[in-house]
């Protein structure tokens, strides 16, 4: 379909007589500057966050680039340097409710491990809402709280496609948190060829229907017993702190479980922690312990970690990092 800018000036050519010779090529040259300009202009109306990420990956020595997709959304790609050979898996890093992306890169630390373990990074910014908080609409109680009625799935599942198809890159993992680690299972849901997800404090639909034909994939919730956000034990209509209206939403216990039905796993009937964790820097001692369903599909893991005494945002550091990209790239 020609644009608005080819017509016109196909017009004004036709119009004085002058010879179309190499005009498609100087339309074409021009339509590319309209469209970087365009690309810019969302880059410098993010409130910052894509300039800021960018240098956050330039700093750790990796190749960055920046596109736009869906209602004029920025995300950032990193991809390691040296490229190493064979297969580069891609992260996709997704912000919680009124983040950003600069600040899911500080708090991940992913990317000070791009160039060490040979991956690459994927951190996009969610849409803006009317009172100024950017969020991911990833279910029927999440986050899309004015309703604007975004498709968030769609958007993520064509700017993964290009990255992927315009880098070469292999493999597709999730970590999300909060609203984040919530679009995280609704991409699990829509997305093909997730090997595995992360979530963070994310929560999916009490609904047992929402997702119910999706393939088993790998995935490991983390939460923390103290989280007055996203509760623990889930929600069934209590009134919530952030939106201060009634909540739906399933518990740690409940979202593996449901997960693990999926790949054929079963919860222990006397479940004993795999692995003991020293993660969280604010809570002392060795706080997290690890659960894994047992019988999943081949090739399939369900894993629960819960932080004792941990809150929302835990108090992670380089050992958290390490243990979950540990954990991710072993899909």
């Amino acid at each position: 379909m020609k644009t608005i800018l080819s017509i016109a000036l196909a017009v004004v050519a036709a119009a004085s007589g002058l010879a179309d010779d190499g005009l498609e090529e100087r339309v074409a040259e021009l339509e590319k500057q309209v469209s970087l300009l365009s690309s810019w202009v969302a880059v410098l109306q993010d409130g910052g966050n894509t300039l800021q990420t960018m240098g956050q990956l330039y700093e750790a020595g990796v190749a960055v680039d920046y596109v736009t997709f869906g209602s004029r959304q920025t995300a950032v790609v990193g991809l390691p340097q040296p490229r190493p050979a064979g297969e580069v898996p891609l992260i996709v890093l997704l912000h919680g409710y009124g983040s950003g992306s600069a600040a899911m890169v500080a708090y991940s630390r992913l990317h000070q491990r791009m160039n060490r373990d040979g991956f690459a990074l994927l951190i996009p910014n969610g849409s803006v809402n009317r009172i100024g908080n950017r969020f991911w609409n990833a279910n029927d109680w999440c986050c899309d709280f004015y309703d604007s009625g975004i498709d968030d799935s769609a958007a993520l599942r064509g700017l993964i496609q290009q990255v992927v198809r315009e880098h070469d890159l292999g493999s597709v993992y999730f970590f999300g948190h909060s609203n984040g680690g919530s679009m995280s299972y609704r991409m699990a849901c829509d997305l093909a060829h997730v090997r595995a997800i992360v979530s963070l404090a994310g929560s999916s639909s009490r609904d047992p229907n929402w997702c119910a034909d999706a393939d088993p994939v790998s995935v490991l919730q983390i939460s923390g017993t103290a989280d007055t956000v996203i509760w623990f034990q889930g929600n069934d209509g209590q009134v919530g702190l952030v939106t201060g209206e009634p909540e739906f939403y399933l518990g740690a216990l409940d979202l593996v479980k449901r997960w693990g039905d999926r790949a054929g796993c079963a919860w222990p009937d006397d479940p004993q922690p795999y692995a003991t964790m020293d993660l969280d820097e604010a809570v002392g001692g060795a706080e997290t312990q690890a659960y894994r369903l047992g019988g999943c599909a081949e090739g399939v893991s369900v894993e629960l970690w819960v932080g004792d005494g941990s809150g929302h945002s835990p108090g992670y550091g380089d050992a958290f990092a390490d243990a979950l990209l540990s954990w991710l790239l072993a899909r």
